[in-house]
């Protein structure tokens, strides 16, 4: 090291300061060279990744909506045959005719009777009368379905409906019921009263 050159080889510091040729620093590392661009951009539906988990909250709804849907299955059936018990039951304690109500004490069948049954003047409509008795407390309305049957009571040949309306306690009536069709093949025919409903008018 010397403040001025002692010959060839010699090369200068930034200290300004003269050095000799065996003290030549390391030459510095090459820098490594930038990396390779990557490739370019894809269009179209992203790469695949990972596999997702299955949804456990949709599968778990469906499940339950599955659930529900057996259950009211179940529910449906049972109400059918408790249902048909009760009618069934009625029918049996009403001589026949059905009705939706639940009272024993004045059964709205026990307060209609089967009249006149024949076919109708003029037109040979299968044709019946019904009375009525409102053997409740209060007025009432009443809807009668009579079935026409074959003679022997074997095949049923046409249904229709009446209505009485606002008969009062312990009021009488008497209502037609018409078919508005022949007996098939002019046959003889039955009648039959086989539903009475009555509400509160």
């Amino acid at each position: 090291m010397s403040d001025v050159s002692q010959g060839p080889g010699w090369w200068q510091a930034s200290d300004g300061r003269w050095y000799p040729p065996q003290s030549v620093p390391p030459a510095a590392p090459v820098a490594p060279p930038p990396p390779a661009p990557g490739p370019p951009p894809q269009w179209g539906a992203p790469p695949a990744g990972p596999p997702k988990k299955a949804n456990r909250g949709c599968l778990i709804a469906l499940a339950i909506v599955g659930a529900l849907v057996v259950l009211g299955g179940i529910a449906a059936t049972v109400l059918i045959v408790v249902v048909g018990r009760e009618v069934d039951d009625r029918v049996d304690d009403d001589g026949g005719i059905t009705s939706f109500s639940d009272n024993d004490e004045n059964p709205p069948a026990d307060d209609v009777t089967l009249g006149d049954c024949g076919p109708a003047e003029g037109t040979r409509f299968m044709r019946a009368t019904v009375d009525v008795r409102n053997h409740s407390s209060e007025a009432s309305n009443y809807l009668i379905t009579v079935a026409f049957e074959s003679e022997d009571g074997g095949r049923q040949l046409a249904t229709s409906t009446t209505g009485v309306n606002a008969l009062g306690a312990d009021q009488t009536t008497t209502s037609e019921v018409n078919s508005f069709q022949e007996a098939p093949g002019g046959q003889e025919f039955s009648c039959r009263v086989t539903q009475v409903e009555r509400f509160a008018a």
